[in-house]
């Protein structure tokens, strides 16, 4: 019988088997020790997200926020044309004669479309002129009337009624040229400082995010 090689029957015994597993690396250090350095670049990827996410979230922020001073000062412009427009209707219905002021004032003032102020139920111990400073001063902030527009309106209609209808004409039209003023500074100040507040907001939330880079 032929005898294999005594180096050929030592080659899968259990001793080698265990010097071959002692020298190559240990299955814990290919799967603990390994994953360690990629772990570290994933948070460093993270974190590039996070930054990334966030100077988007500043330049929109300040973005919105400069149209959103554009959007005061083109709403503004738009309520007092409609107050001009409400007044010049207003000196219409006087010249009738036959409407209360209180009625002329809600439906000049009051509509779907432009519900600027209404005045309803009015008691015995608030009169007419109390009533109509009252919701001067109420008007909702989103037609953005600044202090000196909501005065001068009350002047207005503090003084409704309490002449004849050549007077109340008169002072309609006295009024109308003042708001006409106002309106034409609050085109002026639309087309100078609209643009501006854009301009100024985006730019701002750059800055801020090239620092924060």
């Amino acid at each position: 019988m032929r005898r294999t090689p005594r180096s050929l029957k030592s080659e899968n015994t259990p001793e080698r088997f265990l010097r071959q597993r002692r020298s190559q690396p240990s299955h814990f250090y290919r799967v603990h020790n390994l994953p360690a350095e990629s772990h570290g670049l994933c948070l460093w990827r993270m974190f590039a997200v996070y930054k990334l996410v966030l100077s988007v979230l500043i330049v929109l922020c300040a973005t919105f926020l400069g149209n959103s001073f554009a959007l005061k000062l083109s709403m503004r412009r738009k309520t007092l044309n409609m107050i001009v427009s409400a007044i010049s209707r207003m000196k219409t219905l006087i010249c009738f004669g036959s409407f209360e002021i209180i009625r002329v004032v809600n439906q000049c003032f009051y509509s779907e479309e432009f519900d600027l102020l209404c005045i309803n139920n009015l008691d015995s111990d608030t009169s007419y002129s109390e009533a109509f400073s009252q919701q001067v001063r109420n008007i909702s902030k989103k037609f953005a009337l600044n202090d000196a527009d909501k005065e001068l309106l009350v002047s207005f209609g503090s003084e409704l009624g309490t002449t004849d209808i050549s007077g109340q004409v008169a002072h309609a039209e006295l009024y109308q040229n003042l708001f006409l003023e106002r309106l034409s500074e609050a085109k002026e100040q639309e087309t100078v400082k609209s643009r501006l507040y854009k301009v100024l907001g985006f730019s701002l939330g750059c800055a801020v995010s090239l620092i924060i880079a």
